[in-house]
């Protein structure tokens, strides 16, 4: 019994010398990555889904970001100091009361990017359905720079997801008039496309991308 012990060992000194460390570098199967995941129409639609969601934080998440310098807001919160700054139009750098409402509209912005890029590589067989897609991740884009142009006057237009550390540093755009052109192109573009009714209740219709061109204008 330990000569064949011996033997096996003496074997596996010999193979695995020669053997390559390829094998530890595994992929998890049941991992999601952006390699294995846009594969098909489905996988953009289930991408376009998660856009809703995230645009709500957006549209109502942040209030006080929107509603500080409004009469609509009486100063009675324990973070007083900073809202009080807000309020009063003398924000500081170091005041986060804005941050919250910036993170969430370039969440919505990078993940709208992704989708329009990632599409360009996946076979349609419905034309119609592609098209509609694109429509509704246009419309999320371009409310969001909506919100950011109101909010913030001139920021930086992104078009492509960023694929280094390098490009998560966009210089700002030369106007706020080039923020709203941006805004209005992809409001503009889903409405061409958009259905007056929904075939799902809740999804993004002709009329919604019309009433936020509107209250941009």
């Amino acid at each position: 019994m330990k000569i064949y012990s011996k033997i096996i060992f003496i074997a596996l000194l010999l193979v695995f010398p020669g053997c390559s460390e390829d094998f530890l570098d595994l992929t998890d199967p049941n991992s999601i990555t952006s390699a294995s995941f846009w594969s098909s129409p489905a996988d953009v639609e289930a991408a376009v889904v998660t856009l809703y969601p995230a645009f709500n934080s957006v549209w109502d998440g942040a209030p006080e970001a929107n509603v500080l310098r409004s009469d609509a807001v009486k100063l009675a919160a324990a973070d007083f100091a900073n809202f009080n700054q807000y309020f009063t139009f003398v924000n500081t750098s170091t005041n986060g009361v804005s941050d919250q409402f910036w993170d969430n509209a370039y969440t919505v912005i990078f993940r709208a990017n992704t989708i329009l890029k990632e599409m360009e590589e996946i076979e349609f067989t419905d034309a119609a359905q592609r098209d509609l897609l694109v429509a509704e991740t246009l419309f999320f884009r371009g409310a969001s720079y909506f919100r950011l142009a109101h909010m913030y006057g001139q920021v930086p237009i992104v078009l492509e997801p960023a694929e280094s550390e390098e490009e998560f540093n966009n210089p700002k755009a030369e106007s706020i008039d080039a923020v709203y052109d941006q805004a209005i192109s992809d409001l503009q573009a889903a409405i061409a496309v958009l259905p007056v009714d929904a075939e799902t209740a809740g999804r993004v219709t002709k009329g919604a991308a019309m009433g936020f061109l509107g209250k941009l204008y």
